[in-house]
């Protein structure tokens, strides 16, 4: 149902290899080499997903479908729980209920990690639609800053930065919104570091593990730290268009370049990153104009989408006319969930997380607007009330 890159197949193939033959996470083993699991991305994908074929004695494609499917279910369910509170009228939840079901179905397309941003994403912006739509008393609410810390944090290990655009959204939220006072407001903040805290440490000691265990088993080994490549995505970024240079959205364009220039640096390493983020930089200066055409190509593909996935709730924004608190708070992580799009490529698999809010925040548009009088689907499922039987006075009269 799910699935993921070939390759990140084959790292969890290693994964799973390694750490039933050692008993340690993250200790990849393939037939003729030991190695770090997850080699080039964030390590979680190759944590979670094994520990559930061990714990459940699953193989890794059912585990893989229990894993991406429970996020995206539980990402689906939370934000239809919070636009069912803040809307009570039958139509909205239908309308709700029909734009989350093809959220679904665009979920299952994209597949990967990129759903993950939908697991965090989602419930966030419907949390705040129903925050401010219906003015609940939170009360204690903000202590649930710390396992929100703490499972943003762990989602953050999965795919890099999905917890991260989820935390600026409810913290943009919370700078705005007045239902805490100040020190509330610190104290979630100081709890959601607190609980970032905790996937950082769990990850760290394991790591250490891996790193001992590679050092005794291979010649020479160098701990280096694991992590997604940016520099090397934004280069080949570049290709996004036909174009006389060469470039084209294609690993082995990065990989070339870097051989050429710097031919003793390791695929994907530190220094890696440094070669191509020099490279960038300077083909930048050389070719402002196609850089530029660039640019303005993917941020109107990105606009396209926004505008596809938000639909209806763009169109009623300017009659229903939302408080601020409820749509500012969608800028900053809009902004920031569009940037993989633009500085990448704009594909839906990039973009997942700012096409999860704007389905969010088209249906709580649509919601507000079905709710508002005059609306032009206000007789939609209702009877028509039956003709007006004249009195004895009217007959009279």
């Amino acid at each position: 149902m799910f699935y993921v890159m070939s390759s990140r197949m084959g790292q969890l193939q290693i994964a799973l290899a390694g750490w039933n033959l050692t008993g340690l996470p993250l200790v990849g083993k393939a037939p003729t080499y030991w190695a770090a699991a997850g080699f080039t991305d964030d390590v979680g994908l190759y944590y979670f997903v094994p520990l559930l074929s061990r714990l459940l004695n699953w193989p890794l494609e059912k585990s893989l479908d229990l894993f991406l499917g429970g996020a995206t279910l539980l990402g689906v369910l939370g934000a239809g729980w919070f636009l069912a509170l803040a809307f009570r009228t039958v139509r909205a939840r239908a309308v709700t209920a029909l734009g989350l079901t093809l959220l679904v179905a665009q979920a299952l397309r994209v597949s990967d990690l990129y759903v993950l941003l939908l697991f965090t994403l989602a419930p966030a912006a419907a949390f705040i639609v129903w925050a401010e739509k219906t003015k609940p008393r939170l009360g204690w609410a903000w202590m649930a800053a710390l396992p929100l810390g703490i499972l943003y944090g762990y989602a953050n290990r999965v795919r890099s930065q999905s917890g991260m655009a989820a935390l600026l959204l409810l913290g943009s939220w919370l700078a705005l919104t007045d239902r805490f006072p100040r020190r509330a407001k610190y104290a979630a903040v100081a709890l959601v570091l607190a609980g970032m805290a905790v996937p950082r440490a769990h990850f760290g000691s394991m790591e250490k593990a891996r790193d001992a265990f590679l050092e005794s088993h291979i010649p020479g080994f160098e701990a280096k730290k694991i992590q997604h490549p940016i520099w090397h995505n934004i280069y080949i970024g570049l290709g996004y268009l036909p174009n006389p240079y060469g470039l084209s959205y294609s690993d082995t364009v990065a990989a070339n370049r870097v051989k050429a220039v710097a031919p003793e640096v390791a695929y994907c390493s530190a220094e890696y990153e440094k070669v191509l983020k020099r490279e960038t930089i300077l083909f930048a200066r050389q070719h402002p104009g196609f850089v530029a055409e660039t640019l303005a190509a993917k941020m109107a593909r990105v606009l396209w989408l926004v505008f596809l996935y938000a639909n209806l709730g763009l169109l009623y924004l300017p009659f229903v006319r939302p408080p601020p608190r409820l749509w500012m708070p969608f800028i900053p992580a809009a902004l920031f969930t569009a940037l993989p799009g633009i500085l990448v490529m704009p594909e839906k698999t990039y973009l997942f997380g700012l096409l999860s809010l704007s389905v969010v925040f088209g249906l709580a548009m649509i919601g507000y607007r079905l709710e508002k009088p005059g609306d032009p689907f206000a007789a939609w499922g209702r009877r028509s009330p039956a003709p007006k039987t004249p009195s004895r006075l009217d007959r009279v009269g």
